[in-house]
């Protein structure tokens, strides 16, 4: 998810919302990348007092929750608030995650895993264009 919402704002402007202005567009394609510093502070904090799995469905419904205000949202204001919430999850899920395999996994395929983590993220900009 955290690649595809990287990229997935580029294409629907001219579609959501029309009439909005440059500024409020550049707003909400910004609020995910404000959110993901902010997401991912906080996401080691909350693996060590909450448990790794615990954080990570804490995280899944972050996504969800902003997923579901992004869908239903009836101006660009709360796009914006929905892309920041959403960049909270994928800057908290590019920390849960790797911590979260690197313990699960045996050694052997560590880093495999890793790598694909990354791969993944990467695959998924490339479907949102």
């Amino acid at each position: 998810l955290s690649g595809y919402n990287t990229g997935v704002m580029n294409a629907p402007e001219k579609f959501v919302f029309p009439g909005h202005s440059t500024l409020l567009w550049s707003l909400a394609v910004a609020s995910f990348a404000i959110g993901g510093p902010i997401g991912s502070a906080i996401a080691g904090v909350l693996a060590d007092s909450r448990g790794r799995r615990e954080a990570l469905l804490l995280n899944m419904w972050t996504f969800f929750f902003g997923g579901m205000i992004m869908t239903m949202a009836p101006d660009i204001y709360t796009v914006i608030a929905a892309r920041f919430i959403v960049g909270i999850a994928a800057g908290s899920a590019t920390v849960l995650v790797p911590i979260y395999l690197g313990e699960l996994a045996p050694p052997t395929l560590r880093g495999t895993l890793g790598t694909l983590t990354q791969f993944a993220m990467v695959i998924g900009i490339l479907v949102s264009v």
